[in-house]
């Protein structure tokens, strides 16, 4: 057996990266948002032509509007999340609903403007009626659909970023749309592209016949051309959501995103006016208007912009991190931070495309809380980056968390710890990892996270689940809005045969982190599970190639042996002359004596 191995190292720099970045000359279409891409040499993005970055900024304004909910908003049914929209929460997008026959469609019968105004007064509609969809009810199908009274559907929110002539459904896009050779293709309002990754383009949706349909927001592009990452942006139960597949993503790789689009299946489309799209800003959501924006990631866990982060943390006495990053639209020259009002000292820095990436460490033995600010300097001067509190000797927030999804992990939960797990996975470019689970705390949860090794951040999906808060009693006055993660991570970025470690956490009402998982990944050694006992693949292939070998060197062995008795037989056999009978040993002159004896006549 011939074992042929070969290994290709690619060394990758994981950095964080600014939304915004383009091409020189390309339209600016993307808001400031950070994803953990790998920075392939000449990656980037393409160009947007006007009337493309136009449907981007019209899916911005959707997906950004941000409002607090002064009541308890009853979200579309069907999701088993029915009560998600919190009074006192704060939510960004445009909830879901398909407000048919009571209420107003966002984008149509009424504006952004409307909806922000609505959302700020407690006796607006908004909060004292609920949408309706009487189709199913009429039909005697099912019961009337509720949604909020102000919301969007999938196809109303892809109506309104291409600017179609109307509210259009998934089942009108459909029929209007053909394919290539099909008689007035070139003329016909959608047109079929294709049904690969490789064929996706910024602008275009993918459709799913009369039941879904998502806009492909942005794409990044590594130095040959070839799809890196890819941001989806939807409008689904209960809120709009945005989606990163491939590099530096948090919903899987691209053969995820691939195996998505299969198995609905989707249609790649793109509408034929795509070029004539307009844009008019609006006041409800003011896009790029911020001066700067900061983020700290260590000891709380906290963005904003035009202000200072703040949050208070719950830790035990010795040195605490400081770690996070800030952007500002004039530049960024240094960072520094105090403790309690002391000194000024310089935080180490690092850049990190048009971010400004700082660490710095101080270490705290007095119990009590201790203020630890943060500011940089721009051409115009300092600003304030963050200032928080940290509480040496408090008891950390108790938490509990649960896996129900997680490679082939069986699921389970902790209390008080994070998960800590291993796997040893293929080849970069085949592997992903999804995972799916809830995570509680006394300190309410605001969302959840992951980083890789020592990359950025990057937000989880956060979602609700009714069985959970319904179970979990301890908990539910405090994690009424979130308490459900989900998410897939691909590798196709990474090297060969490396090793990486993934964690994710969950953020509490003040900023404050609880740990969830810290999962160490080894890539390209994948292995099996024999006699309950998991072994490497390169172990399991040794220990092959060693038993074939063996086998091998046996069967040599017994053929030698075979070859070398014939031989001497032969050697030791007595040449006979014709007609004689051959020399015979006792027992077989005995052996024939009898049987001539048997064979001999009996006589009468």
């Amino acid at each position: 057996m011939r074992l042929l191995t070969a290994g290709l190292a690619v060394v990758v720099l994981i950095v964080g990266q600014i939304g915004l970045r383009m091409p020189s000359g390309g339209s600016e279409a993307y808001g400031l948002s950070v994803s953990d891409l790998a920075e392939y040499p000449g990656a980037g993005r393409a160009e947007l032509s006007e009337g493309v970055a136009n449907i981007v900024k019209r899916g911005r304004q959707m997906y950004e509007i941000t409002w607090t909910a002064l009541g308890d908003i009853i979200s579309y049914p069907g999701t088993g999340q029915e009560l998600i929209f919190r009074e006192g929460a704060v939510y960004q997008g445009i909830p879901y609903g398909q407000p048919v026959h009571k209420g107003k469609y966002v984008g149509f019968n009424a504006t952004l403007e409307e909806f922000a105004a609505a959302a700020a007064d407690p006796d607006s509609e908004l909060y004292t009626e609920l949408g309706e969809n009487t189709w199913y009810y009429t039909e005697g199908l099912d019961d009337i659909k509720y949604a909020p009274f102000y919301s969007s559907d999938c196809s109303a929110f892809i109506s309104y970023v291409w600017q179609l002539p109307g509210r259009y459904t998934t089942s009108m896009i459909a029929e209007r749309t053909l394919r290539r050779g099909e008689a007035g293709y070139s003329d016909a309002e959608f047109q079929y592209v294709g049904s690969s990754v490789s064929d996706l383009q910024v602008g275009y949706a993918l459709n799913k016949g009369s039941s879904h349909i998502i806009l492909i927001y942005d794409i990044v592009y590594d130095r040959f051309g070839e799809i890196l990452q890819v941001t989806t942006l939807e409008q689904t139960p209960p809120i709009m959501r945005l989606r990163v597949w491939g590099a530096g993503g948090n919903a899987g790789s691209l053969q995820d995103l691939q195996n998505k689009i299969d198995t609905a299946p989707y249609e790649i489309i793109r509408y034929k006016e795509m070029e004539k799209v307009t844009f008019e800003a609006s006041a409800a959501v003011p896009l790029d208007s911020e001066n700067y924006i900061n983020r700290i990631s260590e000891p709380v866990s906290a963005s904003v912009s035009d202000d200072a982060v703040t949050g208070s943390a719950a830790l035990e006495a010795g040195v605490i991190p400081i770690e996070g990053w800030t952007y500002h639209k004039n530049g960024v020259s240094a960072v520094e931070y105090c403790v309690d009002g002391e000194a000024w000292q310089t935080a180490d820095t690092e850049v990190c495309g048009e971010l400004l990436r700082f660490r710095a460490e101080t270490e705290l033995t007095g119990s009590g809380a201790h203020t630890i600010s943060v500011r940089g300097t721009s051409s115009g001067g300092t600003y304030d980056i963050a200032q928080f509190t940290v509480n040496i000797g408090m008891e950390p927030v108790s938490y509990i968390s649960c896996f129900d999804l997680l490679g082939t992990l069986i699921p389970s939960s902790t209390l008080n710890e994070p998960i800590i797990t291993e796997f040893s996975l293929g080849s970069p470019a085949e592997s992903s990892l999804t995972f799916s689970g809830w995570a509680l705390s006394m300190g309410g949860v605001k969302g959840y996270e992951y980083k890789i090794d020592d990359g950025l951040w990057i937000p989880l999906e956060a979602g609700f689940r009714q069985d959970v808060y319904r179970s979990m009693k301890d908990y539910q006055e405090l994690c009424d809005v979130y308490n459900q993660f989900s998410g897939g991570l691909g590798f196709s970025n990474f090297a060969e045969n490396s090793t990486h470690t993934i964690y994710m956490r969950g953020i509490t009402d003040t900023n404050d982190v609880f740990d969830i998982a810290q999962i160490e990944v080894r890539l390209g050694a994948k292995t099996y599970q024999i006699f309950g006992l998991e072994i490497p693949r390169a172990v399991l292939l040794a220990a092959g190639g060693g038993l074939v070998l063996l086998i091998a060197l046996i069967a040599v062995l017994i053929a030698i042996c075979k070859k070398r008795r014939h031989q001497k037989n032969t050697e030791h056999a007595v040449p006979q002359k014709r007609g004689e009978r051959a020399p015979e040993d006792g027992k077989d002159r005995k052996e024939r004596c009898g049987k001539e004896n048997h064979e001999k006549p009996e006589k009468k």
